[in-house]
């Protein structure tokens, strides 16, 4: 079973959105890890990842009204076909709490190279003096 493969028409702005927080966090790395600049906030990083995580909670329920909507429209219907509705909904909402760790980690990973940078180049600063 491929998972993204079963998030249907949503897996594209999922494709979409993972790579723009991909390509956001190697832009910002580079910037710290060269010592561009100190004040670049990181924070973009895991604010997309939230964005992500909570527009898949709009997906979830979207799918679970259709999948009631069906369920209406047949009338009488055998309980594996609800299970099997609840268990497509859920996918949408999976895949954005996995976009959210992926953001959280890469915004933790640059925060915690931020945070070494200013401490060493703080050091290199007292060792002139």
């Amino acid at each position: 079973m491929n998972f993204f493969s079963e998030l249907g028409p949503y897996s594209t702005p999922f494709y979409i959105l993972s790579a723009i927080i991909l390509l956001t966090a190697v832009f910002k790395g580079r910037i710290i890890w060269n010592n561009e600049n100190k004040d670049i906030s990181i924070r973009l990083i895991w604010v997309m990842g939230l964005i992500v995580f909570l527009s898949s909670l709009g997906g979830y329920v979207y799918e679970i009204w259709l999948a009631f909507e069906m369920i209406e429209a047949a009338g009488d219907i055998q309980p594996s076909l609800v299970a099997s509705g609840i268990k497509g909904a859920l996918i949408v909402p999976l895949a954005g709490i996995f976009i959210l760790v992926f953001s959280v980690g890469l915004w933790a990973t640059l925060h915690e190279l931020k945070r070494f940078n200013q401490k060493t180049s703080d050091t290199e600063k007292d060792n002139v003096l």
